[in-house]
């Protein structure tokens, strides 16, 4: 499975909450483990670490590597983007809590066929609130799927590039926020590739 994530905090108990979260996973994500269980046994751990004002949000997805079907849960956070020919759609798939906000809380599995070239976005809410580098407007999802469709039919590598070539491109190098994101992909002959583009660390300020 990957995963991608982000903590609501900052500083050094939000850091050391998050390497908490990264460790949590990479012990629970055992091969076969359903998403939803994970995120289950994960949302207990985060919540025994976690003041009541702090959270995890998370996608985590897993991809069977000879038939590309694809489960993925989503802890509050954004869904993701689907390339498929020459569109690129936000996945309808509606998030349930974070982690760390109900210690009892149930996490849907949503589900998806992955067809040859097929690219699958992951990415942090960073990325849609980079700002305008020209007026300060949020780059949205609505311009993420714009950037991403000039990447369609590329690698996941080079989509995963391209991400972060068009946040930096649309802040003019000013990102002020956390950017990550992860692509990933099906070839002809029905194996899964991924890919990682680089987290950018968020500096001191307010959760968002």
């Amino acid at each position: 499975g990957v995963a991608i994530g982000d903590e609501s905090g900052k500083g050094m108990q939000s850091a050391s909450r998050a390497a908490m979260a990264v460790h949590s996973l990479r012990a629970l994500a055992l091969p076969g483990a359903a998403p939803h269980v994970m995120a289950q046994m994960l949302n207990t751990i985060v919540g025994g670490q976690s003041d009541a004002e702090s959270f995890v949000t998370l996608i985590y997805l897993r991809i069977e590597p000879d038939t590309a079907r694809t489960e993925f849960v989503l802890a509050g956070h954004p869904p993701p983007v689907l390339l498929r020919g020459t569109s690129a759609e936000v996945v309808d798939a509606p998030a349930d809590l974070p982690l760390g906000i109900d210690g009892t809380g149930t996490f849907a599995v949503h589900q998806m066929q992955l067809e040859p070239g097929d690219r699958v976005v992951l990415y942090t809410d960073g990325v849609t609130e980079a700002r305008s580098a020209e007026d300060g407007s949020l780059l949205g999802v609505t311009g993420l799927t714009a950037l991403l469709r000039d990447a369609v039919g590329r690698t996941p590598q080079e989509v995963a590039d391209a991400v972060w070539a068009g946040v930096q491109a649309f802040t003019g190098g000013g990102t002020t926020d956390d950017s990550a994101g992860l692509g990933l992909g099906r070839d002809g002959t029905g194996a899964a590739a991924v890919a990682a583009q680089p987290a950018r660390e968020r500096p001191e300020g307010p959760p968002h």
